[in-house]
This record gives C-alpha cells, structure tokens and sequence, in this order.
C-alpha cells in the first residue's frame, strides 16, 4: 500500500466536507480507515440537523465512492460504509446538540456519576437538563423531576442521546 491510512483519513474527511459544504444541513461527525478482511474498510459517519435518513447516507456514499475511485485513492479493494451515527453514541459534534434538544439524554460527569434527564438548554460553556430522579419511596413508580440542572461542559466525560421507546 502506497498511501497512509491517515493520508486516505484526511482526503476522506475532506471529500465529506466538501459535500456538506454544498448541503447546507449535512456534517461530518467521524472518518475511519482500517485494514479489514484484506482490504480497506472506510466509515463515514454523518448526521443533518434534525437527523438523516439512510436514503441520505446512500446517495453521500455513492458522491464519496465517486471521489475515492476518481482521484485514485485507494489501490486495492476496498468497503465503504456511510451512516448516522448510532443510537446509544455519545455526542461528538456541536451540532447534535440541536437534535437532542427537548430529548432524554444520559451525562457522564468525568467524576463517574451518571444523570439522566432532558436537555433543556445548552451553549458552549455548559447545559442545563431536567434532571430524572429515583423516586425515594421503592413504592412511589411516578418519575420525579430536578428543574434547571446546570452542569458545566468541563465536567462532563460524554453526553449520550436516548430514546423512548413509549
């Protein structure tokens, strides 16, 4: 192999970008290139703001494939697989902040503790969420509710997105 997993990254990343330059909606969360199977596995992972479907990831997987093969990339054979980002992921991109608005997310604080809630509000600094708590009475199933927890970016390990299955 003549060119640099890291090399094959990066012009991915850009090809995507690219992309999402001209649809306004569309971002780049992650681009990965490993060895698989004797050839090359390439994941892409996109989202739109207010999500994208997989009608989506396939017409930006045949613009990629079209770069890829066009500008000579990749030598051998290769896979190439375009999603959303998946459900349960943490949060890797600014801009999934909008999609989980108003929405059930989980908070991992880097001192290991674990809140669960709505997020309510959010900017660069910190986010404030509707905080979940355990009823106190093992009796009582009715959820409980903490209004107006701010928790401030810098303590927090990751944000995952959850969803009610209601």
């Amino acid at each position: 192999m003549g060119v640099s997993l890291q090399h094959i990254e990066a012009q991915v990343k850009q090809f995507v970008e690219a992309i999402a330059a001209s649809q306004e909606d569309l971002f780049c969360i992650e681009v990965s290139v490993k060895p698989f199977a004797k050839k090359l596995k390439v994941v892409v992972v996109v989202d739109c703001d207010g999500g994208i479907t997989v009608e989506r990831c396939a017409e930006i997987s045949q613009i990629l494939e079209k770069n890829i093969d066009n500008h000579n990339l990749i030598e051998e054979s290769y896979e190439l697989e375009v999603s959303s980002p998946g459900v349960g992921e943490p949060l890797k991109h600014p801009r999934q902040w909008k999609n989980v608005l108003h929405r059930k997310i989980e908070v991992r604080l880097l001192e290991g503790k674990k809140l669960v809630g709505v997020l309510t509000d959010y900017d660069d600094e910190r986010i404030v969420i509707r905080e979940e708590i355990e009823a106190k009475n093992p009796k009582n199933k009715q959820k409980q509710w903490i209004e107006g927890v701010e928790i401030q970016r810098s303590m927090i390990e990751q944000v995952i997105g959850l969803v009610n299955l209601k």
